[in-house]
């Protein structure tokens, strides 16, 4: 299915787990009203749904709703930026996500993140797992001291493996560009 812009829906709006695109994104949205996320958690989540990502594994929607708030206090803003749905069955949704968290309140501060978020419903069509992977890559490649010592041991562990491999293979020979060209006709 081809991404889209946050706010963007699915190709197939008719299926309950289409309709849950929308809600279960602004989630993620420090903008997103109080209010509007309670009634998520109230009417799309299973009272005893589980909720994990690389750090929590939380199960109720009481606790899942608690980490969502947690946003708020952790990050100065945060939204989506894109999205792509790429799995939609009626017993499971799977999307990618492309996020933005503000640290501070200066735009230099943003990092985004890659998320893969899978979720899982029961026979009445609310969530009853709610799985969030991130691309640990992407995220340390937006936290600058990181990003520099990924770059860096990159470059580094580039050369010395291609250096060993010199060691061992045998030099880059072979037909010249005329050779090349002479075959062709």
């Amino acid at each position: 299915m081809p991404p889209h812009a946050a706010g963007g829906s699915s190709s197939n709006p008719a299926t309950a787990v289409a309709l849950l695109e929308k809600p279960v994104l602004s989630l993620y949205a420090t903008s997103t009203p109080v209010a509007e996320i309670d009634a998520i958690f109230l009417h799309l989540y299973a009272p005893d749904a589980i909720f994990e990502d690389p750090l929590v594994m939380v199960c109720g929607r009481e606790s899942i709703r608690s980490q969502f708030l947690s946003l708020r206090q952790m990050f100065a803003g945060a939204r989506v930026l894109r999205y792509e749905v790429l799995l939609e069955t009626p017993s499971k949704l799977m999307i990618q996500t492309d996020l933005e968290y503000q640290i501070l309140r200066f735009s230099w501060t943003a990092i985004t993140l890659k998320q893969f978020s899978t979720f899982e419903l029961d026979y009445m069509g609310r969530i009853r797992r709610h799985v969030d992977a991130w691309s640990v890559v992407e995220l340390l490649k937006n936290i600058p001291p990181f990003r520099w010592t990924y770059d860096l041991s990159r470059a580094l562990l580039g050369s010395l493996s291609s250096y060993a491999l010199s060691l061992v293979q045998p030099p880059l020979s072979g037909p010249t560009i005329q050779t090349l060209s002479d075959r062709s006709d």
